[in-house]
């Protein structure tokens, strides 16, 4: 024999989707918090990364500097002599 299951009542129909939004809810809060917390590492990343390459555009102008400096101090190079053949003398 089958058992008939009785109908359910309007207020046991509100307490189960009640209780189906509260555990969908539930589930919003998790995925939202593990969201926040990606895009908060994320920004951190991006600020690292940023901050490191800032760094790197300075240490190329002090190169840059150091540089030409340097080609300052060396001594100029001697023009080259004419070079003279047995005809020319």
């Amino acid at each position: 024999m089958t058992e008939t299951r009785p109908a359910q009542t309007p207020a046991e129909i509100r307490s189960g989707l009640l209780a189906q939004v509260e555990r969908e809810q539930a589930a919003v809060d998790v995925a939202q918090a593990a969201h926040d917390t990606a895009s908060e590492k994320a920004n951190k990343a991006w600020r690292e990364a940023q901050s490191k390459y800032r760094a790197l555009e300075r240490a190329k102008e002090r190169r840059d500097a150091a540089l030409a400096e340097l080609q300052r101090a060396l001594p100029k190079p001697d023009p080259e002599p004419e070079m003279h053949t047995v005809e020319d003398r």
